[in-house]
């Protein structure tokens, strides 16, 4: 489903990710009025990964095991973990579901299920690899539909997906070309990565990546 006028609510932009069959989808946390935006471009372009790189208000999620309505569109959300770095669930949309065995309790629907992580802690480093490993967004993967949200779908957004990239770059390729990585993101949205702060932070996660690769498991 191509972009259309909704997402200029929500200040959203598509980014291609390193692999070409990959997509994020940068946005700034929704205004209260705009979250229904939100979960339709969740919806219309086949979502399959939301980070929420921040904890902010107004409330996206639904509290686990309850289903909730933004404007029309019922959004069921279910916590799977927790620990000191972040929140992971499941969120599915109910309408979608076609039928439901009382007796197994087994659903059968055409419905998109959504791996939602929320981070606890501040980007740092170790959070944008724990994160990564958590989706399982590695070269080996299928194609993948990931949103990523902060709070200008900007700063945050862009140090995320430039360090996903170029730690895809690693995997498949062996090499690191940060300023490659940086550059191809920038095209799309030039607010990412401005500060030399956070230039020299993507070289800082390619050696803590590295270091951790050469460990035995």
């Amino acid at each position: 489903v191509p972009f259309n006028e909704r997402n200029e609510y929500i200040n959203a932009v598509q980014v291609p990710g390193y692999k070409g069959t990959d997509t994020f989808v940068a946005t700034q946390w929704p205004l209260e009025d705009t979250v229904v935006d939100f979960w339709r471009l969740v919806k219309d372009n086949g979502v399959q990964h939301i980070v929420l790189l921040e904890q902010l208000s107004p409330k996206i999620m639904p509290e686990s095991g309850q289903t909730e309505n933004f404007g029309g569109i019922n959004v069921y959300c279910k916590e799977i973990e927790q620990n000191d770095t972040f929140v992971s669930c499941t969120v599915q949309f109910p309408e979608d579901v076609l039928y439901i065995n009382t007796n197994t309790e087994e659903t059968n629907s055409t419905e998109q299920t959504v791996n939602v992580v929320v981070l606890k802690k501040p980007l740092n480093n170790q959070v944008i690899i724990d994160a990564r490993s958590k989706l399982g967004l590695s070269t080996n993967s299928s194609s993948r539909n990931c949103a990523v949200v902060c709070t200008d779908g900007a700063k945050l957004c862009g140090l995320f997906i430039a360090a996903f990239n170029i730690l895809d770059m690693v995997d498949a390729e062996n090499e690191v070309d940060v300023f490659y990585g940086v550059q191809q993101i920038k095209v799309v949205r030039p607010e990412f990565i401005q500060s030399q702060e956070q230039f020299l932070q993507l070289y800082d996660v390619v050696k803590a990546y590295l270091k951790q690769k050469k460990l035995p498991n």
